[in-house]
């Protein structure tokens, strides 16, 4: 009894889980009663004997339950062969009636739902036919009489309604194909032609079949266009012989012989003689008027224009004259009368080559390449070449615009020459200065010099070089130099040397200022100066430069004489320089004591002093106050010691005192003092030891980790000054602070294999001192990457105890042909999200399969319940 129960609640249950689901599209279709039939063929263009399919087709949310259709065509075209269900009438069930008609089929549909075996309906509240599909098909042949074209296949839909008989809003459209004839041959209307030269004929192409649906284009050749034309079909002999014609349709031809025969001219006469037949020696034939009677070997006459290549005639003979006129093999004649020609006039048609003259060079004209016109009364004209004996002209030598006569048989003409005045050519130095060897920078001297001048007329004249003629030269250049020479508007040029001057004495006029150097630091040689002496009289001062100077060795402490060296001119012992050691507190001082004091804008600074064992007396004890001498003696000294401007940072005296009594340090004690804040440039600050009387000493001074240290063997007032530009005694030991990369042009991008590589890369170097620098970077620089593995790598950058890093990737070799991600390539989309994409996109059906689940999990829960 439990058994039964729950089957009838789960049938209930499964029966009315469906009806929620079959209840929406019914709804719909109540909301749009409507059904939009439509017809296609699957062959839009057939041929005779061809089966065609034309489907019935009901759109999308067509709300339909039965229907009566009529599908309507061409019975001369297609012939019906039969009718099929559709795929959505085969699913729905129903009944069907057709009944085809030549030229109409009528089909007609009812259907309650879908039934079970034994053909009852399944579902009493069925909605009717709402998917979309083919609902029907039906299949003609195409007729082998069928004619060519296009043939309409109509559909009209004259009643449509829903399963509750509620009539659909229909719409129905037809469709249509194309009955093609293929061409099969074709042929010529004639297969021979027989034409005449200058005769025309037609030619036509024949189509099998006649109605075909081909391109009919036609195109047209001649095997022998010298013989025969064809354009359109129109065939025109041209000259004897034979060709053949062909007509081209697609791949398809058909061929004509073509002969054409030749016509000749039988017979001529002269009908009209020219008009004019009286002429001139000399003058041309003109037949103009002149007719000709032709008979043709065809028997046919024809009256033509007599032309002048017809005619044969010698117009340079006087008296009557025969003219012998040809055409087509055949001649005649007719007489004209020619009376002797009388020259009229002459004159210039070309000057001679050369119509001007320079006075003085030649002493008669040139006629070469003259010539003259001689004109006669017959309208004709010649030319003659123009001799020595037709001119007559004054003097070549007056300078101006001359007239030359010129006369032939009684007849004269003119044309002008000019007589020009001498102009100058060539200039040469025919002799040379009398000095032509200097020493650098010595005058320019060109006495002695000639200058010949050469004229256009073969003659020449001579003049002094001057100065003011040369240009071109240096005289501080030593070496071989050519001088410019210009004298109205013409040039040349003739050799000087200019040897280098040497030193004839040197002398230091002035040392530098700075004498004393910490080890390390370069020598400074400002405020030297050399007086120079040359062989060449004159004397310059120079300012003396480092690479001047020899003999000193700036990294090792001691006393040098300095040898200095200039144009190849010495001074040994030249001036000497001290290097003094870098000073260096001693690891374990024996005394260290720190203690404040006040710098110059009133910050406060420390100062501390140490010294080896032995050097402070045992219970002396450091103390640091204000300077005894007064700061206007104090900055004095630091000006005449580091150069003008310098700046006061802190003055401090310094001393031992033990008891009560003053000390002074037995050896050197180091002495240390802060360097006041926001002071970066380093590299110019000392420490100045000042004695009792105020004279300045600047001692070797070290700058490291913020402070100043120097050595001192005695106590009194010190300085930490800032000079104008770099101390020499000054060595400043920075400590990098900081690195960061510079990517640049570096590469960071890899193909997995490649090189690793920091071209183009730099670090930026941060120092203690506030300032920085930028280095190329190197590879010993870098590690942790690796260039065997694929991906984003992290390289670690190292210099002086400070690291820095920047990102590199790697990236896989493609494969040659691989397809994976392609599909992801095409959306543009991750794998993952596409998957998530359609997941989202069935989510009508996820939601029922849940309900589903839910609904049978109740059902499983339930039995168990009754069955404990």
């Amino acid at each position: 009894m439990k058994k039964k129960t729950l089957t009838k609640r789960l049938t209930a249950l499964l029966v009315t889980f469906a009806m929620i689901f079959s209840f929406l599209p019914a709804v719909n279709a109540a909301e749009a009663p409507e059904a939009n039939y439509s017809a296609e063929t699957n062959k839009a263009s057939v041929q005779r004997g061809d089966e065609i399919t034309i489907s019935i087709n009901l759109s999308a949310n067509s709300y339909m339950a039965a229907f009566n259709a009529e599908v309507g065509y061409d019975p001369d075209v297609l012939e019906y062969v039969k009718l099929t269900k559709g795929e959505v009438l085969k699913a729905a069930g129903g009944s069907v009636e057709y009944n085809p008609t030549e030229g109409m089929l009528k089909y007609g549909y009812i259907s309650t739902g879908p039934k079970d075996e034994n053909d009852n309906p399944i579902d009493p509240n069925w909605p009717g036919i709402t998917d979309g599909g083919n609902i029907f098909n039906v299949i003609f042949k195409v007729k082998d009489a069928a004619k060519a074209g296009k043939t309409d296949i109509d559909l009209n839909v004259y009643s449509s309604t829903t399963a509750d008989r509620q009539p659909n809003r229909i719409t129905s459209e037809g469709t249509a194909v194309t009955v093609e004839a293929p061409l099969e041959s074709i042929a010529l209307d004639k297969n021979t032609l027989t034409i005449n030269e200058n005769a025309s004929e037609q030619l036509n192409v024949i189509y099998n079949p006649e109605d075909t649906t081909a391109d009919k284009t036609v195109k047209w050749t001649s095997s022998n266009p010298t013989v025969a034309t064809v354009s359109e079909g129109l065939v025109k002999g041209i000259a004897a012989g034979s060709a053949t014609v062909t007509a081209a349709v697609g791949d398809k031809t058909a061929s004509c012989t073509v002969t054409v025969n030749k016509v000749t001219a039988k017979a001529i006469a002269v009908k009209t003689l020219p008009t004019k037949l009286d002429y001139i020696e000399g003058q041309e034939l003109d037949v103009a008027g002149g007719t000709l009677d032709v008979t043709m070997s065809d028997g046919t006459t024809k009256v033509i224009d007599m032309t002048k290549d017809m005619c044969s005639v010698d117009m340079n003979k006087t008296g009557e004259q025969t003219v012998t006129v040809s055409y087509g093999g055949q001649t005649t004649s007719f007489k004209v009368n020619i009376a002797e020609k009388t020259l009229t006039a002459i004159s210039m048609e070309s000057n001679p080559t050369q119509v001007e003259y320079i006075t003085g060079k030649q002493k008669d004209i040139n006629v070469e390449g003259g010539k003259i016109k001689l004109t006669y009364d017959n309208g004709k004209s010649e030319s003659a070449d123009l001799t020595r004996e037709m001119c007559s002209v004054d003097n070549l030598v007056v300078v101006g615009t001359h007239k030359v006569t010129v006369t032939y048989k009684g007849k004269t003409t003119s044309f002008d020459i000019k007589v020009l005045d001498k102009s100058l050519t060539e200039i040469k130095v025919t002799t040379k200065p009398s000095k032509t060897t200097y020493i650098e920078g010595q005058a320019f001297d060109v006495t002695g010099g000639k200058l010949d001048l050469v004229y256009d007329n073969n003659t020449t004249d001579i003049v002094d070089l001057t100065a003011d003629m040369c240009s071109g030269y240096d005289m501080n250049k030593p070496g071989q130099q050519d001088v410019k020479v210009t004298y109205n508007g013409k040039t040349t040029t003739f050799p000087i040397t200019v040897n280098e001057k040497t030193v004839k004495s040197l002398v230091l006029s002035s040392a530098p200022r700075v004498t004393e150097y910490i080890e390390g630091k370069n020598l400074n040689t400002a405020g030297g100066r050399l007086d120079v002496n040359y062989d060449n009289g004159t004397s310059e001062q120079v300012s003396l430069t480092a690479d001047m100077c020899s003999g000193a060795d700036m990294n090792k402490a001691g006393t040098y004489p300095v040898k200095i060296t200039y144009k190849n001119s010495v001074i040994e012992n030249a001036f000497s320089i001290t290097v003094k050691p870098v000073p260096v507190a001693p690891e374990n001082p024996a005394f260290n004591e720190k203690q404040e004091a006040t710098s110059a804008d009133g910050q406060k600074i420390e100062v501390s002093a140490s010294a080896e064992k032995g050097v402070v007396e045992e219970g002396a004890g450091l103390k640091v106050g204000e300077p005894e001498q007064d700061m206007s003696v104090i900055e004095a000294g630091a000006n005449a010691a580091v150069g003008e401007n310098s700046k006061i940072l802190a003055a401090v005296n310094i001393q031992l005192v033990k008891d009560g009594i003053v000390l002074q340090p037995d050896g050197s004690l180091y002495i240390k003092i802060q360097i006041p804040e926001g002071v970066t440039a380093v590299a110019s600050l000392c420490i100045i030891h000042f004695d009792k009387d105020g004279n300045a000493t600047v001692l070797p001074t070290v700058i490291e980790n913020g402070y100043a240290l120097a050595a001192t063997d005695s106590l009194s007032d010190f300085a930490l000054v800032q000079a104008q530009g770099e101390v020499a005694t000054t060595k400043v030991i920075r400590n990098v602070t900081g690195i960061q990369v510079i990517a640049g042009d570096m590469k960071t991008e890899y193909k997995l294999g490649d090189e690793f590589t920091v071209a183009g890369g730099k670090l930026k170097v941060g120092y203690d001192y506030g300032d920085n620098a930028m280095i190329d970077m190197t590879t010993d620089m870098c590690s942790g990457y690796d260039m065997g593995k694929v991906g984003k790598q992290n390289v670690k950058v190292r210099y002086e105890g400070q690291t820095a890093a920047y990102d590199i990737i790697v990236s896989p070799v493609p494969a040659a042909g691989g397809t994976e991600g392609k599909e992801s390539e095409k959306t543009g989309k991750n794998p993952a999200t596409a998957v998530i994409e359609q997941v989202q996109n069935h989510s009508a059906l996820m939601v029922g399969l849940t309900v589903a689940v839910l609904a049978l999990t109740g059902v499983i829960v339930y039995r168990r319940k009754q069955d404990v």
